[in-house]
């Protein structure tokens, strides 16, 4: 077995070369290597299909000769439409594997996008292209498809396999042109990547970037003289046809028109196709940032490095410590900076539950640092264990989402910009919303509703004003009422947040529908910690609330009504453990509120 996987995955990174993701790099973001083999094994079948259309094209050559049967020339059209269909089925469904699986670790980004972002520009990639991380799935799914890889064999291949069959037919001068024309495509090709394509799209992507339009200008008048070169030799089968015939009169007429043909097709499809092979090796490259950028060692992201991380790190359970309250342990815990291997600092503490923890630290103390590692998002050194019910248990023993169900850590800075505040919700509604669901899914497609569901919020919205309008949507005409219903539900449940919550969330302008991106700095500080007490209320497996500076950018009004919050947060009949990151209102957290401790870094 572990042969075949070897074999399969040197084949497919012999075929992927520079313009396709090698089925083996996905091991390194996965430990399963399902992944790698079912990926491999696609394009495998995609080779062998490849295959079977240039025995299509010889077959077909072949039988356009008069002097043979007609079953011949029906076995190459068998051959050659079985072969690009099948093919083309496989070539899909490598795209749509590979593609879904990137969008798991895709997933990831919202977390730790500062992080990811500096790897990948300091690897070269321009802003333009990190911005454009989110369509990366669909884009590595359009290279799969093109099949740059598939269609250089064929304008290589189908030229030999029809000059082979017309050698076969005696018909030996025409048969060495067309293969001559298949074998110096390749070289040709090469050539015309090297110094006319791939020149040019540098040459491009840097005048755009610089934006020095003179310099653009001229790039796209040189592209203009290629092009008419390029044109120039699509004409050339009708011009070698024609000498063809008037040197050697209308014999073999079809095999010899269809052979050369297809060569200057294969020849003209060659130096065409560089263009997709420009864009094939951009897509490929991002996605092997991207893959190395999240299975780096500095980074705690996916099941393979969460796998290796907890292997390295952690204690049984701890004995040393005993008669110890719930809530959280951190022992010797040293955040790591990023590249650079250095312990920032060294942390003790225990975080009663329904306890306060306010964590002391100034501007460059490694306060961020420390929460992506506190999360588990990048690496670090020591222990950090949740004890529940008298037991001490360290999170190097918990899988990567029963870990992450046990903290609320949310990062305003990470929320994508079309993020509504009805979208930060979602978690929380859910649970109240589910037999609302449960039942529309025995009146309408369950997919469906579960894509209303997961849907953003103004999405939704257009979908419903489609239907509305008579356009086409998503959805169907029946399923109106229902998505209606739906985002009235939530809007109202979250309305009923915000008034609770009072001060500037009880407002015109805190609305379900409004983007969170677009509220003022002390918006999102009460959003944010409302967000963390109705999760807490909603999700009972919350056993950490880490909060991020809560009290700045408020005024002493609502200073006083995220206390309140926080008050609420201590009081649950199942309480977290609160982590404030702060330097500021320390004193009046501490007069306030309860059970307060406090650390200086």
């Amino acid at each position: 077995m572990q042969l075949k996987q070897s074999l399969l995955t040197y084949l497919d990174k012999l075929w992927c070369g520079n313009c396709q993701v090698p089925a083996s790099l996905l091991f390194e973001v996965s430990d399963d290597t399902k992944t790698t083999t079912i990926l491999a094994s696609f394009r495998l079948s995609l080779g062998l299909c490849l295959f079977a259309e240039l025995l299509g094209y010889f077959f077909i050559t072949l039988g356009l000769s008069a002097s043979r049967p007609i079953w011949t020339f029906i076995t190459g059209v068998i051959l050659k439409i079985s072969g690009g269909l099948i093919g083309a089925f496989f070539q899909n469904k490598s795209g749509t594997f590979l593609s879904l699986e990137l969008q798991k670790y895709l997933k990831k980004l919202s977390s730790h996008s500062l992080e990811i972002r500096s790897f990948l520009t300091d690897r070269g990639c321009s802003e333009q292209e990190i911005s454009s991380l989110q369509s990366l799935p669909s884009e590595v799914y359009q290279s799969e498809l093109t099949g740059y890889q598939r269609a250089r064999v064929l304008n290589i291949g189908a030229p030999i396999s029809c000059g082979l069959a017309l050698f076969a037919n005696a018909d030996v001068v025409t048969s060495l042109i067309v293969i001559f024309l298949g074998l110096a495509s390749f070289p040709i090709g090469e050539n015309f990547f090297k110094e006319t394509i791939f020149r040019r799209d540098s040459e491009l992507r840097l005048g755009l970037a610089s934006q020095l339009l003179e310099f653009v200008g001229k790039i796209y008048r040189e592209h203009v003289w290629l092009t008419a070169k390029v044109n120039f030799l699509s004409q050339l089968p009708l011009l070698l046809f024609s000498i063809r015939l008037i040197w050697n009169g209308s014999g073999q007429l079809l095999s010899t028109f269809f052979g050369l043909t297809q060569g200057l097709v294969g020849l003209t499809g060659t130096l065409a196709f560089q263009n997709a092979r420009v864009a094939a090796i951009r897509t490929t490259d991002m996605a092997l940032h991207l893959i190395n950028a999240l299975s780096s060692p500095y980074l705690i992201v996916t099941p393979q490095r969460w796998n290796d991380h907890c292997k390295s790190e952690g204690e049984d359970e701890v004995s040393i410590f005993t008669k110890l309250e719930d809530g959280v342990l951190l022992k010797n815990f040293a955040p790591i900076l990023p590249f650079k291997e250095k312990e920032i600092f060294s942390l003790s503490s225990i975080i009663p539950s329904g306890s306060i923890c306010i964590l002391k630290a100034l501007s460059g103390k490694g306060k961020s640092t420390f929460l992506l590692s506190l999360n588990h998002l990048i690496e670090h050194k020591g222990d950090f264990f949740f004890i529940e019910d008298g037991k001490i248990l360290n999170v190097h023993k918990l899988s990567r989402n029963e870990f992450e169900s046990k903290i609320f850590f949310f990062r305003e800075e990470n929320a994508d910009k079309g993020m509504r505040l009805v979208d930060l919700f979602k978690k929380i509604t859910f649970i109240k919303n589910e037999p609302f669901l449960q039942d529309a899914k025995t009146h309408f497609d369950k997919l469906l509703v579960d894509l209303a569901w997961n849907c953003p919020d103004n999405l939704i919205q257009h979908e419903i004003n489609n239907i509305e309008a008579n356009k086409k949507s998503v959805f169907p005409n029946k399923m109106l009422d229902f998505l209606k219903n739906l985002r009235k539900r939530q809007s109202d449940q979250i309305q009923s947040f915000f008034n609770a919550s009072g001060g500037n969330l009880v407002t015109d302008r805190i609305v379900p529908e409004r983007n969170f991106s677009t509220l003022s700095s002390g918006e999102k500080r009460r959003i944010t910690i409302l967000l963390a007490l109705e999760s807490c209320k909603a999700i009972k497996s919350i056993r950490l609330v880490i909060l991020d500076e809560p009290l700045t950018h408020l005024d002493e009004t609502n200073i006083n009504y995220q206390m309140q919050v926080l008050q609420e947060l201590q009081e649950l009949p199942l309480p977290p453990s609160i982590l404030i990151i702060s330097h500021l209102f320390v004193i009046e957290m501490k007069n306030k509120l309860l059970k307060v401790q406090e650390i200086e870094l």
